[in-house]
């Protein structure tokens, strides 16, 4: 979903005397084809804010990091790439109001068209909350089917760096929509949560987890034996860890990640670069030595200045570029971060737990060793039975989306419909949302 810059430029005439303020519902038309879209305008302590949904692609609520309303003209900014513009003008009064213009991406131009429209129900409700672990404030949302009766339940888990919880609004939607109560909270040093994340490693955060896990048992409207987790890449190793920490913990959903000990995924990312460069063996060998070194001094704080010296001629290597990496000193703060979480193992953990588990990766994806992770997978399920299910997605990157075709009317990359059905069926056949 954050695969996407949305730059609004849209032209407000003085002949448009309404506020630009409230819910719209249009089209963004290619090739004879139509994409519905719904933006949605505010004011929040007298400032304009907004975002927009596009329900074919999932995208849900996604908020404009930029919004501006001068000189009559309305610039909103969805921060990310590559760009999606929009350029029209408002036309008509009150209830007959539209804006009408051309939305572009890349080389992608169209008409695009909104009109006012009544806000439609949601099949669920969202109620704010906030819980704690330890002296650190979780703050969060709950999504929560309307259905009456006790519902299955997940713990949305965070992958690497900042995450507010807004990046988890399409799961969110969509277990609600399945008839599951799902928790997304801003994680620690985020949104309205305390603490910083950068300060703590996976099992303090697997901890948050635990304790989201806690609020919702607690809830009228969940099975408290039927909780789980869910998430994306480095959220994968923080639910093994809160699923192992946690008992109570019933199943786990792991998407492109959870597989590889922490500091082999990092020289994945490495080894990838070079070898789709064309680079050899030797190559990709020299490349994990000198970061092998490096994780050395990291892990005893010891032999950076001597590291410097000795890296001096991988500098010259025609491929130093490609690596777009540099040292820092082991006292930095990410990489005292990194020294808590580099040695995380977890097969040791799959091998212990007696959960369901659904593994989720992308074929092409250039940031986690996918092959390596289902053979590891199929081993340990294998040889020590384990209720484990993997699927692959032909094409999908790290986000488990895959590109539009070519001659596709709209360019974005989105999930394949068998990631929502894979899912769906399995936490039917395992009793957590039947």
């Amino acid at each position: 979903m954050r695969g996407l810059v949305c730059l609004c430029a849209l032209s407000i005439v003085s002949a448009m005397a309404d506020p630009i303020e409230g819910y719209w519902e249009g089209a963004l038309t290619n090739k004879g084809q139509d994409c519905p879209i719904q933006v949605e305008f505010a004011k929040v302590d007298g400032k304009l804010t907004g975002s927009f949904s596009m329900p074919v692609y999932r995208w849900v609520d996604c908020p404009f990091d930029e919004l501006e309303l001068t000189g009559g003209k309305l610039r909103a900014v969805y921060d990310s790439t590559p760009p999606l513009v929009f350029e029209g003008s408002p036309q008509g009064r009150g209830k007959n109001v539209s804006i009408a213009g051309e939305w572009s991406v890349g080389t992608y131009r169209a008409p695009f068209s909104l009109r006012r429209a009544a806000k439609p129900d949601l099949p669920y409700a969202i109620e704010e909350v906030t819980f704690t672990n330890g002296e650190v404030t979780l703050a969060g949302a709950v999504y929560s089917p309307k259905a009456p009766g006790k519902h299955g339940a997940v713990v949305v888990l965070h992958g690497s760096g900042d995450n507010p919880r807004w990046h988890f609004v399409q799961p969110a939607d969509w277990f609600a929509r399945q008839g599951m109560v799902c928790l997304i909270f801003d994680k620690r040093g985020n949104g309205k949560s305390t603490g910083k994340w950068l300060d703590v490693g996976f099992n303090e955060l697997a901890d948050d987890g635990v304790a989201g896990l806690r609020m919702l048992q607690a809830r009228d409207d969940v099975d408290p034996k039927r909780i789980g987790f869910w998430g994306i890449s480095q959220a994968g190793w923080i639910m093994e860890a809160a699923a192992q920490r946690c008992a109570d913990a019933a199943f786990f959903v792991s998407i492109s990640g959870g597989t590889a000990i922490v500091e082999r995924e990092g020289y994945w990312d490495y080894e990838r670069v070079l070898r789709n460069n064309g680079y050899s063996d030797q190559d990709v060998a020299d490349t994990i030595d000198m970061m092998r070194r490096y994780n050395a001094v990291i892990r005893t704080g010891e032999g950076y200045q001597e590291f410097l010296e000795w890296m001096q001629p991988m500098r010259e290597k025609p491929y130093w570029m490609l690596l777009e990496w540099a040292p820092r000193p082991p006292t930095a703060i990410n990489q005292q971060w990194y020294k808590r979480v580099m040695d995380f193992n977890p097969e040791p953990i799959l091998r212990e737990l007696n959960i369901p588990m659904l593994f989720l990766f992308g074929e092409a994806d250039d940031s986690n060793p996918t092959a390596e992770g289902v053979e590891m997978l199929n081993r340990v399920k294998n040889e020590t039975n384990k209720d484990i299910t993997v699927r692959v997605y032909p094409g999908a990157d790290h986000g488990i989306r895959v590109a539009a075709a070519p001659d596709a009317a709209f360019p974005f990359r989105v999930r394949p419909q068998a990631f929502w059905d894979d899912t769906a069926q399995w936490l039917n056949e395992k009793g957590i949302n039947p």
